[in-house]
């Protein structure tokens, strides 16, 4: 809501949180009346909230004289629209320089991050991160290429697909664990791939003693154990729980 004076062009601004006629007679009373004095005659538009009763007799209680505007004649108070328009423009004018002040207060600690090609490079995955206990950063994964200044496209080491992701979404990977780990994941596949099949599984101890796996039986150290075990006999000692996490104990039974 504006309110001005016709003789000294003052003018004020006040914020409503609705527009009704108790807001209007509200602040109208006490920002404006209480601080200056009321007023020979109020001249406003034709909106509800000044044709209201309640405005109607706070006027009459005041002693001011209430007037309208024409209908369709929005020149009469159009010196208000203008100086509205001014205090626009005054407000732009001066956000634009605030915001070249606090970029330029941001860039001094701003630091660039850039990726080379091949890098390892952990993702943020923010479903990841909302999980309990949850860990959003990913990976890691190989930069393929440099789409523009803020955006990658990046390969899973595990998986091989890629995805274009922004920059601000990625981390370097820092130290070689990463990088001599997966060389030697990667290593280890492409000799299984190229034997096709393993028949035999030698290890290697610290006394040099082989361990070799047969179809009937098993030979560690020197010493023969036939595989004869039944699978019937086995006992599965391993405790059980209940739905609801607790130990399930076993009966106990008496023998007379």
């Amino acid at each position: 809501m504006v309110i001005g004076d016709y003789f000294s062009k003052w003018k004020e601004a006040y914020a409503l949180k609705n527009h009704t006629a108790q807001a209007v007679a509200d602040k109208l009373v006490t920002e404006f009346i209480c601080r200056f004095g009321a007023p020979t005659r109020i001249h406003t538009d034709q909106g509800r909230e000044f044709e209201s009763n309640l405005f109607s007799e706070i006027c009459k209680l005041l002693g001011v004289e209430k007037s309208r505007t024409t209908p369709y004649r929005p020149q009469s108070d159009e010196w208000i629209k203008d100086a509205m328009q001014e205090s626009f423009a005054f407000a732009h004018e001066k956000l634009e320089a605030s915001f070249l002040r606090q970029k330029r207060f941001y860039d001094v600690k701003l630091k660039i991050r850039s990726f080379e090609k091949d890098q390892l490079v952990w993702y943020w995955y923010p479903p990841h991160a909302k999980r309990k206990l949850g860990v959003g950063w990913t990976g890691p994964y190989k930069i393929i290429r440099k789409i523009s200044e803020v955006t990658y496209q990046i390969e899973s080491s595990l998986t091989k697909k890629m995805k274009i992701v922004h920059v601000d979404h990625l981390k370097r990977v820092e130290g070689n664990g990463f990088k001599n780990e997966l060389s030697n994941v990667d290593s280890s596949l492409a000799t299984l791939m190229d034997q096709g099949s393993l028949e035999h599984v030698n290890l290697n101890t610290e006394e040099h003693h082989s361990v070799s796996y047969t179809e009937d039986e098993t030979v560690l150290d020197n010493c023969t154990v036939k595989n004869n075990m039944n699978k019937d006999n086995v006992v599965h000692n391993s405790p059980k729980y209940s739905t609801r996490g607790r130990l399930i104990r076993p009966k106990l039974q008496f023998s007379l």
